[in-house]
């Protein structure tokens, strides 16, 4: 088949209108999908305070480890999931509360549907929260899922980190 200059003008021109779509369509893809993480950053952060004031105004106290339990005043965290439930109401999202590295309480799951209590912080937000003492507010893989996330650091009355609050949605 033989084409004329014409013909070919017009079929290189369609190429490069399509190839440019294209280009244009990924560029409006990640723009638009970065822009809805702001607002799902800001709201983590919002919660992850929230949750850290209930839990100030809703159980007095310090934060301490007693044995190798983890409490907030006299009230005991371990394994408490009523209290990580409702929080996780509160914030219509995912709460977890760490002793150091590990998840005491959580409403986050496993893939067989048990909490996954007793599994760890990621290296990245552990530095930061923990050994930083800074708040994370980012992208953060938990229990092999993206979430949108908040941490915030536990500490004793002596000002010690000794835990961290997680707040994340999916």
């Amino acid at each position: 088949m033989n084409l004329n200059l014409q013909t070919k003008a017009v079929i290189g021109v369609n190429g490069l209108i399509v190839l440019v779509c294209i280009c244009m369509g990924i560029i409006g893809y990640r723009s638009a999908s970065e822009s809805f993480d702001v607002p799902l950053l800001m709201k983590v952060r919002s919660n992850v305070n929230s949750i850290v004031e209930i839990l100030d105004y809703k159980y007095p106290g310090d934060w301490q480890i007693e044995g190798n339990e983890l409490y907030k005043g006299k009230t005991k965290i371990n394994d408490n999931n009523d209290l990580v439930d409702s929080l996780g109401k509160v914030c219509e999202g995912h709460v977890t509360i760490f002793q150091n590295d590990t998840r005491v309480a959580t409403t986050v799951k496993k893939e067989d549907g048990q909490r996954s209590t007793g599994t760890k912080v990621s290296e990245q937000v552990g530095n930061e929260v923990l050994k930083g003492g800074k708040n994370y507010i980012g992208k953060a893989m938990v229990v092999g899922k993206p979430y949108k996330s908040a941490y915030e650091p536990i500490k004793d009355g002596n000002g010690k980190i000794i835990g961290m609050v997680f707040v994340g949605l999916s």
